[in-house]
């Protein structure tokens, strides 16, 4: 819950930067001297930010091949971690001729139920879709778990959502430099990716700063959101078991402040999922939040879409085979089975 400017650096045209992440939890830019001009050896991926610990379920008759997808679905490459884990990579082949127009940019936003997931991961790798067309292919870190959606009352709401705008506004003043062009910008996602592309479209009606989006397996009505009060109740829980809940809570928050944040991740592996998941897909108890701000309620999203109240730009949304079926694997594995109704429910959320 703490950060700072590392650096970047530069690798043939795979470029890994990071963006602003502010001491207390705070927003602004990164300026383009900082990361374009003054470039430095980082390396691609960096850190993943903290998240979830992964549950590894033995299942009869995986062969290596199954055991690596689900390692990579599973974020459990093994890859470093830290709190300074806003980062982005750039993709791009090099361009064949000086003065070539600058290309389109392509951002991903990676799933993982707020909890997990990483631009670590093979299913975030843009090497082989910049190899292959013209464009700039940016996959994006953001906050997760208690990190990215804490419950205290003294900081900004839903700060992993508040990190991709963020990200995407760095990238407005300096993908210039990489070839890109800022005048097209499109945001994609997977899973949780996706929700958060298409909650976007409602929270930034009026100032998009994109000029398309693409969702795949998720839209705002996917993923149910944690109430402001259990997010709160989650909170007191974890500074309890940490040592730091008093009734003031701006002390409390210090205090949250100085435990090294595997303590933390820790304490929060350790809370039960919100009420009211999916049977196949729980909801962890630090989840984006409704504020009215970055997130509606399914209600208030019907209205909004009914008013028109939405980014009036090119929408692609998609879905794919078996969705279910990464699901299904830890509850088959837990002796559980998913009924025909319960698999119906979560294909059609």
């Amino acid at each position: 819950m703490r950060g700072y400017f590392v650096h970047c650096s530069t690798l043939g045209s795979n470029y890994g930067c990071s963006y602003r992440l502010l001491v207390n939890l705070q927003h602004t830019l990164l300026s383009a001297r900082d990361c374009v001009v003054k470039i430095c050896r980082y390396g691609i991926d960096g850190y993943d930010c903290p998240q979830q610990a992964a549950i590894q379920p033995s299942f009869p008759g995986f062969t290596p091949q199954a055991r690596t997808i689900l390692n990579a679905f599973t974020v459990s490459a093994g890859t470093q971690r830290s709190e300074n884990c806003l980062t982005l990579n750039i993709w791009s082949k090099p361009s064949s001729k000086s003065g070539e127009r600058k290309k389109p940019v392509f951002v991903l936003f990676h799933g993982g139920r707020f909890a997990g997931g990483n631009t670590s991961t093979p299913f975030a790798n843009g090497q082989y879709l910049a190899n292959n067309t013209d464009i700039i292919v940016v996959p994006v870190n953001y906050r997760l778990n208690i990190f990215g959606f804490p419950g205290s009352l003294n900081i900004d709401t839903n700060l992993g959502l508040r990190d991709q705008r963020l990200a995407v506004q760095w990238l407005q003043k300096n993908i210039h430099v990489f070839g890109g062009d800022s005048k097209k910008i499109a945001i994609a996602g997977q899973s949780s990716g996706g929700a958060a592309v298409d909650w976007w479209t409602y929270a930034y009606a009026q100032d998009p700063i994109i000029h398309g989006l693409i969702s795949t397996s998720g839209n705002a009505f996917s993923f149910p959101q944690n109430s402001a009060a259990k997010q709160a109740e989650n909170w007191s829980l974890i500074s309890s078991l940490v040592g730091c809940n008093t009734t003031n809570h701006t002390t409390t928050l210090s205090c949250m402040r100085t435990i090294p944040w595997p303590t933390l991740s820790l304490a929060a592996c350790r809370t039960a999922p919100t009420p009211g998941g999916s049977p196949i897909r729980s909801t962890p108890p630090f989840y984006p939040v409704v504020d009215n701000e970055t997130v509606f309620s399914p209600s208030t999203y019907l209205s909004l879409a009914s008013a028109g109240k939405f980014v009036p730009l090119p929408y692609f949304h998609g879905h794919n085979d078996n969705e279910q079926g990464y699901y299904v694997i830890p509850v088959f594995a837990q002796g559980r089975n998913v009924t025909a109704e319960q698999a119906q429910k979560f294909l059609l959320e």
